[in-house]
């Protein structure tokens, strides 16, 4: 699927819950969690390396089974730049800030003590290297799994692995793979 067809697929749901969820008779007042994680995201720009990486999302209730999302993230390493002296190309490390800021839909199930899910994110996707490395902003396709797990009416827990997709300024997509875990306060 298209980039773009995805993003209208994903404005579609978005824009259709809502309405599914009040003629279902769902909860009227959306229950909005914010969450906090931190992890390690692995990602062929860093070439077998991890880099740390923290994130913010929060989430509201379109109907019983189905969340909205909106996150930021951003992960912090060191990647490998080609600099030419003379002609000559010396490759170094250098660090690296990765950052997100996505919006998505889930499919969860709604158990008392653990609730699983799965679901799809798109949005922005910005690589800034020290000066004379990559500087861009593109795009990013997300496929988030985990599981939320409440602890008090107001606090939980939650773990996730989610895939993504960044687009590169010169060199296709690369795979990456955040692994967070995290807390989360429902407002």
């Amino acid at each position: 699927m298209s980039p773009i067809r995805s993003r209208l697929a994903l404005a579609a749901l978005l824009a259709a819950a809502p309405a599914a969820s009040a003629q279902a008779g769902g909860d009227p007042a959306p229950r909005t969690s914010v969450s906090l994680m931190l992890g390690g995201f692995g990602t062929d720009v860093a070439e077998g390396s991890t880099f740390g990486i923290a994130a913010a999302r929060a989430d509201w209730r379109l109907s019983r089974w189905i969340l909205a999302e909106a996150g930021v993230s951003y992960a912090r390493g060191e990647v490998e730049v080609a600099r030419h002296d003379a002609g000559t190309a010396t490759y170094r490390m250098e660090p690296t800030g990765l950052s997100t800021a996505t919006v998505g839909v889930q499919a969860q199930l709604p158990l008392p003590y653990v609730q699983p899910y799965v679901g799809i994110a798109t949005g922005l996707y910005m690589r800034l290297d020290v000066p004379g490395g990559h500087r861009f902003l593109s795009t990013t396709q997300e496929f988030p799994a985990g599981v939320r797990v409440p602890l008090t009416d107001r606090l939980g827990a939650r773990g996730e692995v989610r895939l993504r997709y960044d687009q590169q300024q010169f060199n296709g997509q690369e795979l990456g793979a955040e692994t967070t875990v995290g807390v989360t306060l429902r407002i």
